[in-house]
């Protein structure tokens, strides 16, 4: 089998590992490639080994044959891949099985005393967004937690963050209620007021404590989306009303588990919405437990503890869902397997 490509898929963790094993028995050079989304339980369980023809004078694949074959194996139905915020580091887990970290990876490139406090995908470009304390932008590899800067700014306390997928905007929330929306690359700001709950709302005498947004319908072309946030001090599923503002809360109901028994969020938490097959389904962190929640019931329904029994597992500040399609994993795969084959040329 010598100077044959190889091509590791492991459908029940959603790990893609890709290498070149030039003698296969003593190991090869691994090149870990990406990550896919994949079901547990489908007929491709487990790990599944494609052996490809050697390509003489041992050139690697292609990354477009690399790209079907990886299309022609993968399951018809995928499960969701998270990306977690824990610290300074960057941490992937399946929704499906989110006792198993996939990979784990430390944030680099940020400007000297800043801290990442949020992430988020932007539906127009499905690349992963990261906003530190002090308001600053950066881009970020989930895979290997290099960020790049996109724009700075001056907000103060930065709380949480959402890409809006109609406007293609960041919703920014910052202390005291603050309340912006960013134009990603140039830096623009527009102020939205002040987050209030309206005065016709069960808690309008209320002040908000909101730690988490996530709109709805967050995919390119969207023509409409639902802003949603958590209220820590009340325990509740907030909805915002007015758009593009989107300023004023509106009570949707109560954090339960179960419907019955309250569900206590701290300041720590993790919210977002993946739309996928024309519906929406929330997840949220609280602590290291990892829950899905209906956003119509504000019932939470808890899936694992992330880490799983792991007395060093993780508590989830921030979360992540990355988008469908997979298309940009199997893009940074192309592109890693081109860099690999000119290194080989070389």
């Amino acid at each position: 089998m010598d100077g044959c490509a190889w091509i590791y898929i492991s459908y029940a963790s959603g790990l893609i590992n890709i290498f070149r094993s030039l003698h296969p028995r003593r190991g090869g050079a691994r090149w870990t490639a990406g990550l896919i989304r994949s079901r547990p339980g489908n007929a491709f369980q487990g790990l599944k080994r494609k052996s490809l023809p050697p390509t003489p004078p041992m050139k690697l694949l292609s990354a477009a044959a690399a790209s079907a074959v990886l299309l022609s194996l993968a399951p018809a139905s995928h499960a969701v891949t998270a990306i977690g915020l824990s610290g300074n580091s960057l941490i992937s887990f399946d929704t499906e099985d989110p006792a198993t970290i996939l990979t784990t990876s430390t944030i680099s490139g940020l400007n000297p005393g800043d801290t990442i406090v949020d992430i988020d995908y932007r539906p127009s470009d499905n690349g992963l967004y990261a906003v530190s304390s002090a308001g600053a932008l950066y881009s970020v590899d989930p895979l290997t937690g290099s960020a790049s800067l996109n724009t700075t700014g001056s907000l103060g306390m930065v709380q949480d963050i959402d890409f809006n997928p109609v406007a293609n905007r960041l919703r920014v929330f910052s202390e005291g209620n603050a309340n912006y929306r960013i134009t990603p690359g140039t830096g623009l700001t527009t102020s939205d007021g002040t987050l209030a709950y309206a005065l016709d709302d069960t808690n309008s005498l209320a002040s908000p404590s909101l730690v988490g947004a996530a709109y709805t319908n967050s995919f390119p072309g969207a023509a409409t989306t639902v802003l949603y946030s958590l209220d820590s001090e009340l325990n509740t599923l907030v909805m915002h009303e007015g758009g593009p503002q989107f300023s004023s809360l509106r009570t949707v109901a109560g954090l339960t588990i179960g419907g019955f028994l309250t569900l206590d969020i701290g300041t720590d938490v993790g919210f977002d919405i993946l739309s996928s097959g024309g519906s929406n389904t929330a997840y949220l962190t609280n602590g290291n437990q990892f829950f899905q929640l209906d956003l119509s019931t504000g019932e939470a329904a808890i899936l694992a503890d992330i880490g799983g029994a792991d007395p060093l597992r993780p508590a989830i500040t921030s979360l992540a869902l990355v988008p469908e399609p997979g298309s940009v994993l199997l893009g940074a795969l192309s592109m890693g397997l081109l860099a690999l084959r000119r290194r080989r040329r070389n």
